[in-house]
């Protein structure tokens, strides 16, 4: 920049040898113009030394267009690059422009390029607890300017709110209530952004109604389709209206499903549930718009499915981009019913498989998980009575004696595979061909091994049966006298 303007000098100082100074400008000097902490506007330019003679120091101007053209305010002498415009009005009521000359031994070199700082306004909305900014561009560099906006509690250090704005307005989201807020913004010099002006200083005071500093749902217990909550509202907030909203994603969508005055009321029950949901209380303010939002927790589903004689077990947390939300360190998994209650799990997984004691018919067993969050704990409990459970192979192998570690069975075994007691039911299979000519029958009685009672391949004579598709015909009875009947086909192979 140094080699630049001194060239546009050099060009100023051929042109116009007399040195008289005029209203059109002369290239680029400036750095910036920007308001320092005591309101006064300051001007930054690289500072000239002594190259030419004639060169003694930088006269400063206020630039007013129109035939005034300028207006001296000042002068330095070589090697300073700023100049402070103390006769400045404080508070500033708008931008003001500014541009400089260099002094020969006789008199000023043409006028550089003008620049004005962004003037900023502010205007703040009770109803919202936002304040809306908008500013006048900055001028003098060529180029998209980028902003950045700064507001913090008076006497705070400046904090950093927003950048990269292109625009000349922006709103300062959820400023504290009653307290003075001072706000500017920074503009950046499109390709050097070392080079920045900052803008007047704008104070807002923020009267408004107490809102709560903290509204926390503490602790979710999901059972029997309902979500029984408890939960803490701030007592010093003077709002009267609190909602209990729900959501089915953490982070939008929150509906309303309870709302209250009473901010002493800690518990409530939502039902019926049958989701996964995400809670969290909101205050509102005079105007009927939110004015504050509390923390969120979530209930767990969990599902419960008998298969194999085993309960599968499974529970859903939220996931944002695949992430657990809210974050969870582990989840603890108990066993309440039957007694005495038993620890099963204390992991960061989302399933288990637990044994069923298939000795005991009509079984109820229910089980506990809870996962203990940033801001509270969440549980689910949930029970089932376990059904017997019959399954059929689709084929036999007369021959094999392999077995089948999953049934106990061999391959050269056939009958119905029932998760219960062998001395809990007892059933009756028939075994016909696809003509409906009686193959085989085969009764088990309670005390019978199922083992003992299948069928082999074997007709009723005793002699091995073809290869080929065999229908069945099965009768299962329960302890407690329940029945149910399966049919289907059984191929026999010989391997």
């Amino acid at each position: 920049m140094k080699k630049h303007a001194l060239s546009i000098l050099l060009f100023c100082i051929m042109a116009l040898p007399g040195g008289a100074q005029v209203c059109q400008t002369q290239g680029e000097m400036i750095y910036a113009v920007s308001v320092n902490a005591a309101g006064y506007p300051e001007i930054t330019w690289e500072p000239y030394m002594p190259a030419i003679p004639e060169i003694n120091g930088t006269v400063v101007y206020q630039y007013l267009g129109g035939g005034a053209c300028s207006n001296y305010i000042g002068e330095v002498g070589l090697g300073v690059g700023t100049f402070t415009h103390a006769a400045a009005p404080v508070p500033l009521t708008g931008a003001l422009t500014y541009t400089v000359a260099v002094r020969t031994i006789t008199e000023p070199m043409p006028l550089t390029r003008q620049h004005a700082y962004s003037f900023l306004q502010a205007a703040y909305d009770s109803c919202t607890y936002a304040v809306a900014l908008q500013w006048t561009p900055y001028e003098g560099w060529d180029g998209t300017v980028a902003y950045q906006v700064y507001g913090s509690r008076q006497g705070d250090p400046p904090a950093l709110r927003a950048s990269g704005i292109t625009a000349t307005s922006y709103t300062v989201a959820d400023v504290p209530d009653n307290v003075f807020y001072d706000i500017h913004i920074v503009a950046l010099h499109p390709s050097d952004t070392a080079i920045t002006s900052a803008s007047n200083i704008v104070t807002v005071e923020t009267k408004t109604t107490q809102r709560p500093t903290s509204m926390t749902v503490s602790s979710i217990e999901y059972a029997d389709a309902a979500v029984a909550l408890q939960f803490a509202i701030d007592s010093a907030t003077r709002l009267s209206t609190f909602h209990l909203t729900r959501s089915s994603r953490p982070d939008d969508g929150y509906a309303p499903v309870h709302t209250f005055s009473d901010k002493s009321l800690t518990t409530y029950i939502d039902a019926p549930v049958e989701a996964r949901y995400y809670y969290r209380l909101t205050a509102e303010n005079h105007c009927r718009m939110e004015a504050a939002r509390g923390s969120i927790l979530q209930n767990i589903p969990m599902t419960m499915e008998a298969s194999g004689g085993a309960w599968l077990l499974a529970w859903y947390p939220g996931t944002v981009a695949g992430v657990p939300y809210p974050a969870v360190a582990a989840y603890t998994l108990k066993r309440l019913q039957p007694q005495p209650a038993t620890l099963l799990s204390h992991v960061n997984d989302t399933i288990y498989t637990d044994a069923i004691d298939l000795s005991n018919a009509e079984l109820t067993s229910c089980y506990r998980v809870e996962g203990a969050f940033a801001n509270g704990t969440s549980a689910t409990e949930v029970c089932a009575t376990y059904r017997p459970q019959m399954e059929m192979p689709d084929a036999i192998d007369p021959k094999s004696r392999l077995t089948n570690p999953s049934t106990g069975r061999q391959r050269n075994q056939f009958g119905p595979i029932v998760y219960a007691h062998p001395d809990s039911y007892r059933y009756h299979l028939e075994i016909y061909t696809r003509n409906g000519d009686l193959v085989a029958s085969i009764e088990k009685q309670d005390t019978d091994s199922p083992l003992d009672k299948s069928w082999t391949g074997l007709n009723r004579n005793g002699a091995p049966v073809q290869e080929g598709v065999y229908l069945y015909n099965v009768t299962v009875t329960y302890a407690g006298g329940h029945s149910e009947t399966h049919t289907g086909a059984v191929t026999v192979v010989y391997e």
